[in-house]
């Protein structure tokens, strides 16, 4: 095989890769999220995270890291396979995870107006 070929080759197995960890974590976030009682019908929304998931399921995602990992669709945040790899197992672990949210804490976000600024996007 010709180098090129070989680079073409190597290409396409890393690209692979990456859109299988992401799968990955995708549906482990969907496992996750549908495993509170109730919420088995519950879909991640990056756009309206704070809206369609943690204002409707009184639910966050605790742990997520943001310093290696911006918080967004896994298709735009990152295409590094060392960084999806290591989110992948840091939601394998329980390092990142869904919390229920108290009903005190969830005020105090409605209060600080986390969930007004998305209805601004529609």
């Amino acid at each position: 095989m010709r180098p090129r070929a070989l680079r073409a080759a190597a290409e396409m197995f890393y690209d692979r890769k990456v859109a299988c960890t992401r799968a990955k974590i995708r549906k482990m976030i969907t496992k996750q999220l549908r495993a509170a009682p109730d919420k088995e019908n519950a879909t991640m929304h990056w756009k309206m995270y704070w809206t369609n998931v943690v204002e409707w399921h009184s639910v966050i995602i605790e742990g997520w890291p943001a310093v290696f990992v911006p918080f967004s669709n896994l298709n735009s945040g990152t295409s590094s396979l060392p960084q999806l790899e290591m989110l992948w197992l840091r939601w394998k672990t329980g390092l990142v995870r869904f919390r229920l949210l108290g009903d005190d804490e969830r005020a105090a976000l409605v209060a600080a107006g986390f969930f007004a600024h998305e209805a601004l996007l529609l």
